[in-house]
C-alpha cells in the first residue's frame, strides 16, 4: 500500500517544479487511519505519510492545513486517474486554514489525494479512500502473544445489506514502518475472516485495519482501494515459551492410588 500512496504522489507532483525544502504544509483530515509510515522523497522534498483519509461517499472531507503564512495556497483534490475533481484557492493566509470539500465531488469509490501548492510547488499532500463500503471489524482478543494467531472476523454492507466482495479483502497490523498482512477468506454473503500469524520477534502496540483492492491496476500497475476500515490497536505481549507439565503416566497413576488404599486401609 505505501508503493500506492508513493506512485500517486508522484504522479501528482511530476509537473510541478523543486521547492525549498524548509516549506512544507501539514494536512490534517478529520478522519484517518493509521497506516504503515512512508517518507516520500521528490526533488529533493520529503512527504511523510503516516495514516490514510477514510471517508464514505454521502459524507464531507473535513481537514485542515497548517503551514507558514502565505500570500497565496491552492489545495486541490485528484481522484484515482489523477483528474482534478475539487481545487480552492486561499489568499492572505495566516497559515492555518480550514477546508471542506462537499461529497458530491466524490461520488466515485476509490483512492483519492489532496494536494497543497505554493507558487505552483507541492509542499503537502495526504491520501485518502472514498467508499460505499460499510466494513466492521471484530477481533478474538486485542492482546495476542507473539507466535499465536489472532482471528479477525469481517464483515461487509452496503446501504446496511450483507454483500459479496469479489474483489481481495486484506487485513493488516502495522506499526511505524513495519507491518505484516494476510488475505481474508469467504464465510457467507458479508461475512469474512483473517487468521493473522504473529511473528515471534513481534511485540508492542499495533493498528489493525481492512482493505479491499480491486484486480483493476490504477498508478503504474497497482491495485486499486475500495475501501479501508481500522479495528483499532492490538497490543502483541512478547512471545514466550510454555512451560508444559510433565504427563503423569498410567502406572504412575496406578501405583498412587494402589498407595492411597493401603494407607487407607491400615488406618482402618
Amino acid at each position: 500500500m505505501g508503493k500506492l500512496f508513493y506512485i500517486f504522489l508522484i504522479l501528482s507532483i511530476s509537473s510541478c517544479i523543486p521547492m525549498s525544502s524548509a516549506e512544507k504544509a501539514d494536512i490534517i483530515l478529520s478522519r484517518t487511519i493509521d497506516v504503515p509510515d512512508r517518507t516520500i522523497t521528490f526533488e529533493n522534498q520529503t512527504f511523510d505519510i503516516t495514516d490514510i483519509g477514510n471517508y464514505r461517499t454521502d459524507e464531507d472531507i473535513r481537514f485542515t492545513i497548517e503551514t507558514e503564512k502565505a500570500d497565496d495556497l491552492l489545495v486541490i483534490l485528484y481522484d484515482t486517474e489523477q483528474l482534478s475533481v475539487w481545487f480552492k484557492r486561499f489568499t492572505n493566509t495566516s497559515g492555518h486554514i480550514v477546508a471542506v470539500i462537499p461529497s458530491n465531488r466524490t461520488d466515485k469509490t476509490g483512492t483519492y489525494a489532496i494536494t497543497v501548492s505554493k507558487n505552483r510547488q507541492i509542499i503537502g499532500a495526504i491520501p485518502l479512500v472514498v467508499s460505499d463500503y460499510e466494513i466492521l471489524l471484530n477481533t478474538d482478543s486485542k492482546k495476542v502473544m507473539a507466535g499465536k494467531t489472532l482471528r479477525v472476523d469481517i464483515e461487509v454492507n452496503r446501504n446496511d445489506i450483507p454483500v459479496n466482495v469479489n474483489d481481495t479483502i486484506k487485513v493488516v497490523l502495522a506499526r511505524g514502518s513495519s507491518s505484516i498482512e494476510t488475505n481474508a477468506t469467504k464465510i457467507k454473503t458479508g461475512m469474512y475472516e483473517a487468521d493473522i500469524e504473529i511473528p515471534k520477534p513481534m511485540n508492542g502496540t499495533y493498528s489493525l485495519y481492512s482493505v479491499i483492492t480491486t484486480n483493476y491496476k490504477v498508478f503504474n500497475n497497482y491495485p486499486e482501494i475500495l475501501g479501508i476500515k481500522s479495528g483499532g490497536y492490538i497490543e502483541i505481549l512478547p512471545y514466550s515459551e510454555e512451560k508444559k507439565v510433565p504427563a503423569v503416566s498410567n502406572i504412575s497413576v496406578v501405583f498412587i492410588l494402589l498407595v492411597t488404599a493401603i494407607c487407607l486401609r491400615r488406618k482402618l
